[in-house]
């Protein structure tokens, strides 16, 4: 488990457009800022890397860190350029990231467990791909074929799980 912050705020003028109307997230510092702006709305986070250990191994999401949140309101300053951030807040929350040991989902049948199944350990890109995902696993579950649109590195093999090389754990998405 790796913890995650996160706020959403409307705001109206928006001094310092990030993104092109093609372009729907942008991340800063790989791993520990993301941000998405539709109109007047921004929706911002990351900054586990002011969390202890990086955030990696916490599982408790029921108080929001204060380094976390300073870091992400003065973000909101300095970058987005919007003064009083937590004036205009609609929202923050915390959340608790499913990382896999290389980083990749695990979708598919378990190795050696008939009937069992698991779509897992997005590594905090899950809301880009959870959808397509789970639609292919039930496609897998209901006609027992794996579908050739998902990727064959998300796999759930005995290959990956027995996998001594956990290449990117320690640093979790570093």
């Amino acid at each position: 488990p790796v913890i995650n912050h996160v706020v959403s705020l409307e705001y109206q003028n928006l001094k310092k457009k990030t993104c092109s109307e093609r372009l729907n997230a942008v991340g800063l510092y790989p791993g520990y800022v993301y941000w998405v702006e539709r109109g007047n709305r921004v929706i911002v986070g990351g900054f586990r890397d002011k969390a202890t250990h990086k955030g990696i191994g916490i599982s408790d999401d029921s108080s929001i860190d204060p380094e976390m949140d300073q870091a992400c309101l003065h973000f909101l300053k300095t970058h987005l350029q919007i003064p009083n951030p937590n004036d205009k807040l609609e929202n923050k929350w915390t959340g608790v990231l499913g990382w896999s040991a290389d980083n990749l989902p695990w979708v598919g049948q378990l190795p050696h467990k008939k009937h069992q199944y698991i779509c897992a350990g997005f590594s905090g890109h899950g809301l880009t791909v959870t959808y397509l995902c789970g639609k292919y696993l039930a496609e897998e579950i209901l006609t027992g074929r794996r579908s050739s649109s998902l990727p064959t590195c998300f796999s759930a093999t005995l290959a990956r799980l027995e996998a001594k090389d956990a290449s990117s754990w320690h640093g979790a998405g570093d």
